[in-house]
């Protein structure tokens, strides 16, 4: 992966954020608990997941001036 907007990858905006809101990380925790306990299939857990995941990354993007992620991959 090119070094050059590597900061932008959603993948590091959510660790990042998450590690400056610890708040959020209880929560993730109590949500993929939830989702462990409901889903055996990864997809479904995976998707269980995208709405928060989501929501992190795009708060994270508009602290720094960004538009939202609009596409998420399965």
């Amino acid at each position: 992966m090119p070094a050059a907007g590597i900061e932008l990858r959603y993948e590091l905006l959510f660790r990042d954020y998450l590690r400056t809101h610890p708040a959020l990380i209880r929560e993730y925790v109590a949500l993929k608990r939830k989702l462990a306990a409901k889903h055996f299939e990864t997809l479904a857990y995976i998707r269980g997941k995208r709405e928060f995941v989501a929501q992190v990354v795009n708060t994270a993007r508009a602290e720094r001036g960004l538009g939202p992620e609009t596409e998420w991959d399965d």
